[in-house]
């Protein structure tokens, strides 16, 4: 039964952490508009290539 809660205790712990660590990531470095990643990829390509 103590296993239980022990892991119990674990999964929330690890849930709660990894969660407002992805937050405060997310408001640091924010997610890129879809057309800036786009662009990034256009510039990758080689002159004349399409796709």
């Amino acid at each position: 039964m103590n296993f239980l809660i022990d892991f119990a205790t674990y999964l929330v712990a690890f849930g709660l952490g990894s969660g407002l660590t992805w937050l405060v990531l997310r408001r640091l470095w924010p997610a890129r508009s879809a057309d800036e990643a786009f662009a990034d990829t256009e510039e990758l390509r080689e002159p004349g290539e399409k796709r």
